[in-house]
């Protein structure tokens, strides 16, 4: 078993979104997209540390977004974009690009590339709390799309995978999920036996 699909196996056995929250979400998602595909895109802030963790050990183009948004769009001509990005600057260039294809909730984002956790509001329990609870709710509203430019760097992307019964075989993957020598069969499994699934954030 590949280390995705073990954490896909894991997400399905033992994690789940509250289901008041996964009726937020959904409600949402309709009022913005009715009637229409809904591409999840997944656009992190570029960093060095993340270039490391990746597999391929390199940055991620914008463009690289634009040609994989551009094939699905050939395919499915009425198709929406619901952007989820730590970063403002990323915003203001998919809706250059998309127009009023895009849509995003409103969220604490970065506008410059650097000092995030003051940018965030991460010097306060309050904002850690706060950014747990918009994160939670961008992966939650992305599980119910039906396609998926994703960033396997990220655990967001991953996490958005796992969820997302129309993921295997509609995502398509700008860096490859890497989780390095840890995440293998004999050493995750001990670490996530549970005995019932857990509710995402159901203690925030």
């Amino acid at each position: 078993m590949q280390p995705l699909d073990l954490f896909k196996s894991a997400f399905d056995r033992f994690i789940r979104i509250r289901p008041d929250l996964a009726e937020s979400h959904s409600r949402w998602l309709h009022e913005q997209a009715t009637d229409c595909p809904v591409i999840a895109v997944h656009y992190r802030l570029q960093s060095s540390h993340k270039v490391q963790e990746s597999a391929e050990k390199r940055y991620v183009e914008i463009g690289e977004y634009f040609g994989a948004i551009d094939s699905l769009i050939a395919r499915e001509s009425a198709a929406r974009i619901f952007l989820l990005t730590d970063y403002e600057p990323a915003v203001d260039a998919f809706r250059r690009r998309y127009a009023s294809r895009v849509f995003c909730y409103d969220a604490a984002r970065l506008t410059k590339d650097s000092v995030a956790e003051v940018q965030l509001g991460l010097t306060s329990p309050s904002g850690n709390h706060h950014l747990a609870q918009e994160v939670v709710r961008d992966i939650g509203t992305a599980a119910l799309c039906q396609y998926f430019v994703l960033d396997g760097s990220s655990n967001v992307s991953v996490a958005i995978y796992c969820l997302a019964p129309a993921a295997e075989g509609r995502t398509t993957w700008l860096r490859a999920p890497a989780f390095g020598t840890i995440w293998t069969g004999e050493r995750i499994l001990p670490r996530i036996a549970r005995p019932e699934p857990v509710h995402l954030i159901s203690v925030l």
